[in-house]
């Protein structure tokens, strides 16, 4: 048997300080969470997501401190969710078109991004402080903001006309577009129930993300923002009026930005080049659909160009309609039960929780995925970047939630 020395320097050899793997497993999270967005190349992506998952690793195993399983476990009813999401996908992708391609796109993204909601959510719990972690999370949203908005406006600025649509340093229109959908209702909160001086900041990020946003000339990222921020007043609401406000203000909303552009009398709904070539695509993703609603044609882009050579199509504009063509009615109502659970747990979180630094956290998660949920009725980019920002938020919202389920500290050092 081995000695109790023997066994202390074999545990001071292979062991390092909780509070090393901790706080450099915290920062490579918000190291890649404020990358994401940016059109840097994969590596430095890569690079944060790996150290991430290293410090995840030295963590569990290279500390002599046990793990308590509250910092495992964010939700049963997600967890199971997410763990069959992987399972169905690896049986639709033996009948996929290209099965090896279709394996390889899930393992891929789809891991990769479910790993980021368990790593963001074990880094903020495992710590002790809840609240600070997650609320620097947040303003890592409002940096970026600030970052990307001035960019949008500059771009804008070099050709001030309408329709000149600006990307930021994202690479895309669309890609900058979804970024304010996801960072927006997270400005709009901390502008709404910050502290004053964050409060001051927050609304000037509101006010220039604003601008970026509208710049892009995206109509879906504007109707989802302005539901994101309906979300933010039916949650904060206490008055009767103000529930009356917010309905009217939503139904406005979607009138004015769902049936007019920027331009006069150009309709969203009207057979310009544009929106015939959308529903064209629609028409066309319904029918891979019903030839193939059990388990869909397989993961990836590829997927539908093989599906229709010679059409240059990769997906279908809705991620709802896309999630069906990949992996079947099952897999779609996999997918809406996971985003059911997600908005039902933090909103239910977000309501009970008393006014307070935990309760503007919340409200500002779940804003921030009610408005990627509505702005995926118009795009698909759920397995990317975008969709990893959104679980490291999911995992944060998890966290917040367990610290106020849990009487005391969550993890208590000995």
């Amino acid at each position: 048997m081995e000695s109790a020395e023997g066994a202390k320097m074999r545990s001071s050899v292979i062991s390092i300080p909780v509070s090393v793997s901790e706080r450099w497993g915290f920062f490579s999270i918000v190291a890649l969470l404020f990358v994401l967005p940016f059109d840097l190349g994969p590596t430095i992506k890569d690079l944060f997501f790996a150290s991430a998952v290293l410090f995840f690793l030295l963590r569990v195993y290279a500390s002599p401190l046990p793990i308590p399983k509250v910092s495992l476990l964010p939700c049963k009813p997600l967890d199971a969710l997410l763990f069959l999401s992987l399972i169905w996908g690896m049986v639709s992708a033996v009948d996929a078109i290209d099965p090896s391609y279709s394996m390889s796109t899930l393992l891929h993204k789809m891991v990769k991004q479910y790993l980021l909601y368990i790593l963001a959510y074990f880094f903020i719990t495992v710590g002790g402080s809840v609240n600070q972690r997650a609320k620097l999370i947040l303003l890592v949203l409002v940096a970026s903001t600030i970052v990307m908005s001035s960019q949008a406006i500059y771009e804008f600025l070099q050709r001030p006309v309408v329709l000149n649509r600006v990307d930021g340093f994202t690479g895309g229109i669309y890609r900058l577009a979804l970024f304010f959908v996801i960072a927006l209702p997270v400005n709009l909160v901390f502008a709404l129930k910050g502290e004053r001086q964050l409060k001051r900041i927050c609304t000037v990020a509101s006010m220039l993300g604003f601008l970026g946003l509208f710049f892009t000339f995206t109509r879906g990222a504007w109707i989802a923002v302005a539901l994101a921020g309906i979300t933010i007043i039916l949650i904060l609401a206490r008055k009767k009026a103000f529930w009356t406000a917010a309905i009217s203000l939503a139904a406005a909303s979607f009138v004015l930005l769902a049936f007019s552009s920027v331009l006069p009398k150009m309709l969203v709904l009207h057979p310009g080049p544009n929106d015939r070539t959308r529903v064209e695509v629609l028409l066309q993703g319904w029918e891979v659909v019903l030839s193939h609603p059990v388990n869909g044609i397989g993961f990836g882009k590829k997927s539908f160009e093989m599906y229709r050579p010679g059409e240059q199509l990769e997906h279908t504009h809705n991620l709802y309609l896309n999630a069906a063509v990949e992996t079947g009615f099952v897999g779609l109502g996999i997918l809406l039960a996971i985003f059911g659970v997600v908005v039902f747990y933090l909103w239910r979180a977000a309501e009970r929780e008393p006014p307070g630094e935990r309760k503007t956290l919340l409200v500002g998660i779940v804003a921030s995925s009610v408005g990627f949920l509505i702005v995926s009725f118009f795009c698909v980019n759920y397995y990317g970047w975008a969709g990893k920002m959104l679980w490291i938020l999911i995992g944060t919202g998890f966290a917040l939630r367990k610290s106020a389920e849990s009487p005391g500290p969550i993890h208590k050092r000995v």
